[in-house]
């Protein structure tokens, strides 16, 4: 428990509401002295301490100890207990409550009736709370937290105490004594060090055709190995090839991977980090050929291609074990899986043909800006967008401030240009910002010579007329690695004092000095000096573009800065930074008008605009609910999708931080009886997992079932987490581990009862998958290989095919770049 909650008052509400529910009054509270007269004036309370918890078992149970020499009795309205979550109504120990010198008392904190194995104990009740992973045990006492103890994120405690009774917490868990003695935990046996041999380091997979060609090894210890000299020699079939040598130190993890590459001198696009590549290009990988992995000169292990064909790809299913008759999904660095079910044709689109583009671009306000980048490698593709008809696509570049049109025709897919997105002018009344997070108020001002790239995060599009339109959250992103930083802050700049004849004032704290600008806006050599323009990140707004031309028909200034100013919600601590940060956008129809909602990150708020007139949209309100915190992903439900549980239309967030997922809907009636009607707030679920654990999500109408990006930090791995839909609510009903196809899953689409999910591979800069599956069971319908990093996936209108935004997002060191893209995923 957080004491900053206590000071707060929320769990002082808590106890008072626990205890006037077990009888306290005002009246009993004053005379408590009266009803604790049998207890010494001279008791010590801090006697009174939690000794034992468990939060899994039949029963979970909280033990309160008495280490005094003395019998207490508690008295009304002034002992409780709580867990970590202060929205639960607290126990109250019940006036006259007698806790004997070295005696126990048992709070069952879930129970409504005793079980046959407890003689006596506090029961939580109808009103009462289970124990959960990584939770708190709070012992409450006048409004004080007392004694309290917490256990593990992502942990039971299954059963932690005090050894002995009263004294230190004993480290790991001990036998179950509810109201009865500690035992000592059981010894922890010393286990011999574990350590991998020779024999350990296996050929696990090997690929003859494709990207590029590869043999993989596999180490099935539970220890790392180190490679050393000149012992380790990877060979094909012929003898006359010069083999590759496993360099000297070279580390392979505890059931990990290394990837050697026989014909590539270098690191490729979408090969993972641990890669060895030959020192000369001397042989490659053939058909019916035969790879051995040599030890100190001894065969150590071998595979053979089947006679006159390649081997795309052969391996070990599982890692380690026996070969797989046919091929397998080829997997380098990663684990192995089987051959995709569906056979699912991907194109993957790099941006390498607009390269001799570039400086045109720039001069519109593209950026093109790592270290020694050219276009292709910069480019980090974000989010899609699909037009109605499924013939053309959109794709934000948000660090380049673009927009990419992809022409969907079939076996003839292609990126046919980038829409430069140019700049937010700060210089002008309708754009006005609060520049500071130091200073006191949430004015908005308008700054000369200060501009803002656009760089959309989220997008979606529409048609009207006859044009397709892009709506843009125009949230802005930095770069800032350990191997490359962009960021600044206007303080630190010399500024150019034609442009900025009162330069000194503005760089002060309470006005421009603390904001974040960059010195690359449009190349990597950093500018620091004579700036004559200060270039800040996202436009704070949303836009609405013209799908052909790049033409920006609309924006939303700082519109969405006063409406959160006026709500009280404004989150000036990051004013000096990107404001509410406009993040995810969609839109829907409500009577016949076309609606957008704008999700902000960090006001927790969505904006909802009435965008029938493009040229015009109208503010309609503003919804936020307690609770909820940074809006990641949004979805619009239209009638035929929630109908049948009383609605004209919904929209769901799911909340980052808070980890919670959210329905708002136009009731039917409400909707009959306005034309333009409101949301309005109906469920909240919370997703185990902690942040991160509610990110995206989708929805199949079919079978009312929402499924939601899990990264939870205290998540037992990637998942889609299941939310089903009913007439009461929002209940979680399931799960579907993905630890399998990489390390995190980044977005979910849903068509045809199918589930698409994006998954980043465990080394982030190699190729990424998206596996799909069965909504109906939850089954693997197929998976793909897409480019370095997917981060949007979403479904084309008929279901026919999916895409992917691949950001090719550079280490942390920024020595591999791999290339932006965007990959189309056939599905029939």
């Amino acid at each position: 428990m957080s004491l900053d909650l206590w000071k707060k008052g929320t769990l002082a509400m808590a106890i008072t509401a626990a205890l006037t529910a077990c009888g306290s009054d005002d009246n009993d509270n004053n005379n408590s002295a009266d009803t604790n007269t049998d207890t010494p004036a001279e008791f010590d309370i801090s006697n009174i301490v939690i000794n034992e918890v468990r939060s899994t078992g039949d029963y979970d149970y909280v033990e309160i100890y008495n280490a005094g020499s003395e019998s207490y009795t508690f008295a009304d309205g002034e002992w409780g207990l709580l867990d970590g979550d202060s929205t639960h109504t607290a126990i109250a120990i019940p006036a006259g409550t007698e806790i004997a010198a070295g005696g126990y008392l048992l709070v069952l904190t879930d129970a409504t009736e005793l079980p046959a194995t407890v003689a006596s104990a506090v029961l939580g009740g109808v009103d009462g709370f289970g124990l959960g992973k990584g939770d708190t045990a709070n012992l409450l006492y006048q409004g004080t937290a007392h004694d309290s103890y917490s256990w593990t994120d992502g942990e039971h405690a299954d059963t932690l105490g005090r050894y002995p009774d009263g004294g230190d917490w004993a480290e790991g868990a001990m036998s179950a004594t509810p109201a009865a003695a500690n035992t000592a935990p059981a010894a922890a046996e010393e286990e011999e060090p574990v350590t991998a041999v020779a024999t350990d380091i296996l050929i696990n997979e090997v690929r003859t055709k494709g990207d590029f060609d590869f043999v993989e090894l596999y180490n099935s210890a539970d220890a790392e190995f180190t490679f050393s000299g000149t012992d380790w020699t990877l060979l094909d079939s012929d003898d006359g090839h010069t083999p590759v040598t496993i360099p000297d130190g070279t580390v392979i993890a505890a059931k990990g991977f290394l990837v050697i590459m026989p014909n590539e001198t270098t690191q490729v696009d979408g090969a993972p980090a641990a890669i060895v590549a030959a020192a000369d290009q001397d042989f490659g990988l053939g058909k019916g050929d035969t790879i051995r992995l040599f030890y100190q000169g001894n065969l150590a292990d071998e595979y053979t291609v089947t006679a006159d064909t390649h081997a795309n790809s052969a391996g070990r299913l599982p890692d380690g074990g026996d070969w797989a008759t046919g091929d397998i999904y080829a997997t380098p660095g990663e684990t192995n899986l089987a051959a995709s079910p569906a056979e699912l044709a991907v194109t993957t689109l790099f941006f390498d043909g607009l390269n001799d583009q570039e400086a045109a671009l720039e001069a519109e306000g593209f950026r093109v800006f790592g270290p020694a980048a050219d276009l292709a490698t910069d480019v980090e593709p974000e989010y899609v967008a699909i037009s109605a008809d499924d013939t053309t696509a959109w794709v934000s570049l948000q660090e380049n401030n673009g927009l990419a049109v992809i022409d969907l025709t079939v076996d003839a897919e292609a990126i046919t240009k980038i829409l430069p997105l140019g700049l937010q002018d700060y210089g002008l009344e309708a754009n006005a910002m609060n520049a500071s997070d130091k200073e006191a108020g949430t004015a908005l001002t308008a700054y000369a010579n200060v501009k803002g790239f656009f760089m959309p995060d989220a997008i979606t599009t529409f048609e009207d007329n006859g044009t397709h339109y892009v709506i843009s959250a125009n949230e802005g992103d930095a770069r800032d690695y350990d191997g490359f930083s962009e960021e600044a802050r206007v303080d630190d700049l010399t500024l150019n004092t034609t442009a900025f004849p009162d330069a000194a004032t503005l760089q002060g704290e309470t006005v421009l000095g603390r904001l974040k600008t960059t010195l690359n806006p449009f190349s990597d050599e950093a500018v620091a000096t004579d700036i004559e323009t200060i270039y800040a990140y996202g436009g704070r707004s949303f836009s609405i573009w013209n799908g052909e031309t790049g033409e920006q028909v609309f924006d939303s200034g700082n519109d969405l800065a006063e409406m959160t100013i006026a709500a009280g919600i404004y989150p000036d601590g990051r004013s000096d930074d990107k404001g509410s940060e406009p993040e995810s956008v969609t839109t829907g129809m409500v009577n016949g008008l076309r609606y957008a909602f704008i999700g902000m990150e960090r006001a927790s708020a969505i904006a909802v605009y009435d965008i029938s007139d493009i040229s015009a949209p109208e503010q309609l309100q503003l919804l936020t609910h307690e609770g909820d915190e940074a809006p990641e992903g949004l979805l619009f439900l239209d009638s035929d999708s929630v109908s049948e549980f009383g609605f004209a239309a919904a929209l769901v967030t799911a909340n980052e931080v808070s980890g919670t997922l959210s329905l708002y809907a136009v009731p039917a009636v409400a909707a009959a009886d306005s034309a333009k009607p409101v949301f309005s707030h109906q469920y909240t679920v919370t997703i185990e997992g902690g942040e991160r654990a509610s990110e995206i999500v989708a929805y199949d109408s079919t079978l009312h079932k929402l499924y939601v990006v899990n990264n939870g930090a205290i998540s037992d791995g990637p998942r889609v987490d299941i939310v089903t839909l009913s007439d009461t609510g929002l209940a979680v009903t399931g799960a579907i581990n993905l630890a399998a196809y990489g390390a995190g899953v980044n977005s979910v689409a849903v068509k045809n009862g199918k589930l698409a999910v994006a998954m980043e591979a465990n080394d982030k800069q190699a190729f990424g998958t998206v596996a799909v599956f069965n909504t109906s069971d939850d089954s693997i319908y197929g998976y793909a290989r897409v480019g370095s990093l997917p981060d949007m996936v979403t479904f084309s209108h008929d279901g026919s095919f999916i895409m992917t935004a691949n950001e090719g997002e550079p280490n942390s060191a920024y020595t591999r770049d791999p290339k932006g893209s965007v990959s189309v995923i056939r599905l029939n």
